[in-house]
């Protein structure tokens, strides 16, 4: 028995003894130990990752207390919508891991919006449309970004004789991230169009789904846009605020949480 126990404890030691002086790279020779690399990555961001995992098992422990559940389809949906935000070059990049960590991120995101969502009195959606609805309506939109007004009217030309608003903006759009996606801007508040400039605003607003707006002079050049659709009355704008006061109350949700659950910090991330 007592043979049996000094084994374990030399294994032990010799297991605990590799994770402290085991090499994971070299420099000339010199020593680069995973008890180092450990600590290095503990400095860059270990703390903050072990909040955000408190708080992801907070939110889950929650959820499942509360009965609210997320289902795959919904996530689907909203990884649905942020690919397509992304250009080619973007997707790309979208590895299965980072994917994973993606539909993750979502379904968390869902789970408080969910709950907090069914607090929001009605009354206060419609009072927050009514205090805000100059500013809320949003257009779905294409754009293509050019530096000269010759160019501009070139290509408005070309659209009018039917090229493909998609095809002109990969080819001479000046903005990257449009440029990938055919142009493409997806959905953009009045207001946010304001702060980019009140004649591109007031110009998008004019249009009927389906039009091409002419060249736009801009600080950042000309711009030429195509409405594809709007949102403008409160049916239609009722889960974007919802989901904008939703944000609003996170933070106060999750402090009130970390308030209602014990969280004990062991070994080194122990309180002294």
């Amino acid at each position: 028995m007592r043979k049996t126990i000094f084994w374990a404890v030399l294994i032990g030691m010799g297991l605990l003894l590799y994770g402290c002086s085991h090499v994971v790279a070299t420099v000339n020779g010199e020593s680069i130990t995973k008890k180092q690399l450990d600590r290095a990555l503990e400095q860059a961001g270990g703390k903050q990752m072990l909040q955000n995992l408190i708080t992801e098992k907070m939110i889950k422990e929650y959820a499942a207390a509360h009965h609210v559940q997320v289902s795959d389809q919904e996530v689907e949906k909203e990884v649905s919508k942020v690919k397509k935000t992304l250009g080619p070059l973007n997707l790309q990049t979208l590895t299965p891991n980072r994917l994973k960590n993606l539909k993750k991120s979502i379904k968390l995101n869902l789970l408080l919006q969910k709950d907090i969502m069914a607090t929001i009195p009605k009354s206060k959606v419609r009072a927050f449309y009514e205090a805000n609805k100059s500013s809320l309506p949003e257009a779905e939109l294409s754009a293509i970004v050019v530096a000269d007004p010759k160019q501009a009217q070139a290509i408005l030309s070309d659209l009018k004789k039917g090229k493909p608003f998609a095809t002109e903006a990969s080819q001479f759009s000046l903005d990257p991230v449009g440029r990938e996606n055919g142009g493409y801007l997806g959905y953009v508040s009045e207001g946010d169009l304001m702060k980019m400039s009140p004649a591109i605003a007031k110009a998008v607003f004019s249009l009927k789904s389906g039009e091409v707006s002419s060249p736009i002079k801009t600080p950042k050049g000309y711009y030429i846009l195509k409405a594809l659709n709007f949102k403008n009355h409160f049916v239609q704008l009722k889960s974007e605020i919802e989901t904008l006061m939703a944000h609003d109350r996170v933070k106060t949700f999750l402090l009130k949480l970390r308030t209602e659950y014990k969280v004990v910090y062991k070994g080194s991330y122990a309180v002294k």
